[in-house]
């Protein structure tokens, strides 16, 4: 249902925008999830592009090879793949270069404390390098504060952040309405 929504709501957005919707360990292990995204798409008439796929962790211990499968199988159809809350639980660095991703969004907890001890600072700093290497995109999540933010900015250089400093999550009406600002 979620799916659904998200990318009907979409369709109606200018098309520079784009949706991400996150599929959880329960979603992989349903055998017809990926039909489930082609219908979405379909009965929505969103484009591939424009629907990113967040995949947890917890998601990829599963089964593996079938998580892989799907993966590749949503890549083939032009849709985008992050990787969800990285650096929480079972954060494995094969994950970054067995899975065809497309962005790994990095876990609040990196950033809670960057602005007074310099050994996460590095940590992140290196997180974020790795990642750069492998060509994916970068998000740190869980910004709160102005001084996080400078720190990111001038020492980490994400490609996007995101968190309560810029506002709370946005109802469909909401982006809808902040998108005919001009």
């Amino acid at each position: 249902f979620v799916l659904h929504a998200a990318c009907t709501e979409c369709a109606k957005w200018p098309d520079q925008t784009s949706v991400s919707v996150n599929l959880s360990a329960r979603d992989f292990r349903s055998r017809d999830v990926i039909q489930k995204v082609r219908d979405a798409l379909a009965n929505s008439g969103l484009a591939a592009g424009r629907l990113e796929i967040e995949v947890t962790e917890t998601a990829l211990l599963d089964d593996k090879s079938l998580t892989r499968q799907y993966i590749e199988e949503l890549k083939q159809l032009g849709i985008r793949i992050a990787l969800d809350d990285f650096g929480t639980g079972y954060s494995s660095l094969s994950y970054l270069h067995k899975l065809p991703l497309d962005k790994i969004k990095i876990d609040r907890s990196f950033v809670m404390d960057i602005t007074h001890n310099p050994r996460s600072l590095e940590l992140l700093k290196g997180v974020v390098d790795l990642t750069r290497i492998l060509g994916l995109t970068v998000t740190i999540e869980g910004v709160e504060t102005f001084e996080q933010l400078k720190v990111l900015m001038h020492s980490v250089k994400p490609d996007l952040v995101q968190g309560f400093l810029f506002g709370a999550a946005l109802s469909a009406s909401g982006i809808e309405t902040m998108s005919n600002v001009t």
